[in-house]
C-alpha cells in the first residue's frame, strides 16, 4: 500500500473529520470505504464488503486507517507529527 502525502500544513481537526467520514462510510456500507479498510487493515484484506460492514468498526479504528494511509503506524504517531509541525511553524512565526 502506498502512503498518501500529508498536505503542507496538516490540520489535526481535518484529519479527525476524515476519520469521522470514513466511519460514516462504513456505517452506510459505502464500497469505497470497504476498499480502504481492506487495503489498510491486514485482518480485513480477504473479507468481502458485506463481511467488512458486519465487522465492529469504531472511530478509533477509523483513525488508525487514516494514520496508516498517511504512512504512520498509529494515530498517536500521526497526531504527534502534526502537532510538532504546528509547533515548529509557530516558533518560526514568532522569531
Amino acid at each position: 500500500m502506498s502512503s498518501a502525502a500529508l498536505p503542507p500544513n496538516p490540520n489535526l481537526e481535518q484529519l479527525k473529520k476524515q476519520a469521522k467520514s470514513l466511519l460514516k462510510g462504513h456505517r452506510s456500507a459505502d464500497p469505497a470505504s470497504a476498499q480502504r479498510l481492506r487495503q489498510t487493515l491486514s485482518h480485513l484484506s480477504e473479507q468481502t464488503d458485506d463481511e467488512i460492514f458486519q465487522t465492529k468498526f469504531s472511530l478509533r479504528n477509523a483513525q488508525l486507517v487514516i494514520a496508516r494511509e498517511y504512512g504512520f503506524e498509529r494515530w498517536a504517531d500521526l497526531k504527534r507529527h502534526v502537532e510538532s509541525r504546528r509547533a515548529t511553524e509557530t516558533m518560526y512565526i514568532f522569531t
